[in-house]
């Protein structure tokens, strides 16, 4: 019959050979023990910022005193040290920064947050 379906079924092309090569690839420590509950006893240190806020916010980039760069991500204020490729961070912000003012004298910044009673 020219018009018979030689095509292997829906239940062998569900079965992909690649699936029972990755079958045998579980470690045993992974198949045999329990995730441990307990807190780990590190914790993680924020080193660099990428990127800011841009969506919503105008002005958020600036200058201080010393011609280190100002801007916020997130919930961070970050202060940019180009000669000694480096930032500092304020994490005072329990939510997202959208404003900041920078002094005249380029000596004093204040951030605001979003959020039902926002902190600056």
């Amino acid at each position: 019959d020219p018009f018979a379906c030689d095509e292997p079924s829906d239940k062998a092309m569900a079965e992909q050979p690649w699936t029972a090569s990755i079958s045998s690839l579980h470690p045993t420590e992974y198949s045999q023990g329990r995730p441990d509950p307990s807190i780990p006893d590190t914790c993680l240190d924020l080193e660099w910022i990428h990127g800011f806020r841009a969506e919503d916010c105008k002005g958020n980039v600036r200058y201080n005193f010393a011609g280190e760069m100002l801007w916020h991500a997130s919930r961070v204020a970050v202060v940019y040290n180009p000669l000694e490729h480096k930032q500092r961070f304020f994490l005072g912000h329990s939510f997202d920064i959208v404003s900041m003012a920078v002094h005249p004298d380029r000596r004093l910044v204040a951030t605001g947050e979003t959020g039902r009673e926002p902190q600056i």
